[in-house]
């Protein structure tokens, strides 16, 4: 993200956060596979599905439709982790796993690129 769409985001940032997180975009290598490259052929973003995994660990077991997904693919839309939440760009894997008394409760997010 530019330092213009950080501060837009998070108003109210740090300078050495706005600093820490400001990138510009890896430019793409040429990809020239067996043949020589086209004038203008370079490779494109991702075109991969990304799968995001919601593992909910609690102690008492919530309803399918309790565990709230839509907030975390919300925030990981908004931070940048996936271009957007349809279909079409992710594959959903919600799962819930009882924990014992003692052990915390917390929810893992895990996000991988699917071939």
């Amino acid at each position: 993200m530019t330092p213009e769409q950080l501060k837009a985001k998070f108003p109210n940032a740090s300078a050495d956060f706005i600093a820490a997180n400001s990138r510009t975009p890896a430019a793409l290598e040429s990809n020239s596979g067996d043949a020589p490259l086209a004038p203008r052929q370079v490779q494109t973003g991702r075109a991969r599905k990304i799968l995001v995994s919601v593992t909910s660990f609690r102690r008492k077991l919530a309803d399918q439709d309790g565990l709230c997904e839509k907030y975390f693919l919300d925030c990981c839309k908004y931070a940048g982790f996936i271009p957007d939440d349809s279909p079409t760009e992710i594959e959903l894997v919600t799962k819930q796993k009882k924990v014992s008394k003692g052990e915390p409760e917390e929810t893992v997010i895990e996000l991988f690129e699917l071939d």
